[in-house]
């Protein structure tokens, strides 16, 4: 009876588990700042795909610290070089910006992104905007020159006082320069319960009645004998 127990108890807890809802990626376009490739001395522009209202462009330090050789002292620079791909983006001030589409209050927004500090120590702001106004945003602590920060997630809930375009926003708030890289973005429904459970959901609980039925079955005979 003890083990009869101990099943009904583990099925009862899995009937009672929530199954988390899907998540759907959002299209970042050049989100590891890949485009166009960097010479040497670094790009001085916009990069496809983005916005900036100040100075910005992409580097790739490896080539970067090649050219310059031992003039850069190695604390400056961020550590790894880049995330993702080899290149990353750069800011001097100002932000970059991109529209990813038209905003849903039904869904929760994650924003995954990586940020660095070069030369001095720095912060930055990253935020998500709805036809210009702000979804959620996070100001940084200081960033120590050449490390990434260990933030790295902003979590967007619903606001259906918002409505338009929504917008990614990456800023150099103080400091000589802001790196970014692997720049992601996705969406889920805000209830955190689906109707249908997964199929691996559905597989252990069929396993958990099954098992019941069996020490029943035992215990039963037991009994009997």
């Amino acid at each position: 009876m003890k083990s009869f127990s101990k099943v009904a108890l583990m099925i009862g807890f899995l009937s009672s588990l929530s199954v988390p809802a899907s998540t759907t990626p959002i299209q970042v376009l050049n989100y590891s700042f890949e485009s166009p490739a960097a010479p040497p001395r670094g790009y001085y522009g916009t990069p496809p795909g983005w916005t900036t209202t100040g100075s910005g462009g992409t580097e790739n330090y490896t080539t970067f610290l090649a050219y310059f050789g031992h003039t850069i002292p190695p604390t400056w620079v961020p550590k790894p070089f880049s995330i993702d791909g080899i290149q990353n983006g750069w800011l001097h001030s100002g932000a970059f910006l991109q529209t990813v589409g038209v905003y849903d209050p039904s869904q929760t927004y994650t924003l995954h992104y990586h940020e660095a500090a070069y030369y001095t120590d720095g912060t930055y702001r990253v935020a998500l905007l709805v036809g210009g106004q702000v979804l959620a945003k996070y100001d940084s602590s200081t960033i120590k020159a050449g490390s990434w920060d260990t933030v790295n997630t902003l979590v967007a809930l619903p606001n259906e006082s918002l409505s338009g375009n929504l917008t990614i926003e990456l800023s150099l708030v103080s400091g000589y320069e802001s790196d970014w890289d692997y720049i992601q973005l996705d969406a889920s429904p805000s209830d955190s319960v689906v109707a249908n459970p997964e199929p691996s959901t559905l597989a252990l609980l069929s396993l958990g009645i099954a098992c019941t039925r069996l020490l029943t079955f035992a215990s039963r005979s037991k009994m009997s004998s």
